[in-house]
């Protein structure tokens, strides 16, 4: 009996722990490295004005407040994306298997500015997205070569 009631009474702590811990930790201070990880993925300059907060339980969350996305290649439009805050949740099932599995994508005041240059190509195309774009052109042709031979 003593050992069912310890097991139980050790549920609900770590339960406890998962709802009320991410509340303690002060999330802001990771903006610069996920800015810098953005930035160093995808060539954007990404600016994040308010919080960001993180929730485990019901389902594990992200929300980021103040977001902005700055154009790569200006020539109406400053940002590409601007908005109020966005919320992303996760399925919990996958990430055991440290794999992410996006559930919804929640995004609030959302004000997206995007056209085409005169060269035709989109104004969110950085240099570094374009890279990973000729990249992946270039892989597709290989492969089937390389099948043939």
């Amino acid at each position: 009996m003593r050992l069912i009631l310890f097991v139980v009474s050790l549920i609900a702590l770590l339960f406890a722990v998962a709802i009320i811990g991410p509340s303690f930790i002060d999330w802001d201070k990771y903006k610069p490295q996920i800015i810098t990880q953005v930035k160093n993925a995808t060539g954007l300059d990404v600016t994040i004005d308010g919080d960001l907060s993180l929730a485990v339980l019901p389902s594990p969350r992200l929300k980021v407040e103040g977001l902005s996305v700055a154009a790569p290649r200006k020539i109406r439009f400053e940002n590409l994306l601007t908005m109020k805050s966005a919320q992303i949740s996760v399925a919990i099932m996958p990430l055991l298997q440290k794999k992410v599995e996006v559930q919804t994508i929640t995004l609030i005041q959302p004000d997206i500015q995007v056209e085409m240059m005169s060269d035709g190509t989109p104004s969110w195309m950085s240099d570094k997205l374009q890279k990973m774009q000729n990249g992946a052109k270039s892989v597709g042709t290989l492969a089937p070569r390389e099948a043939k031979q």
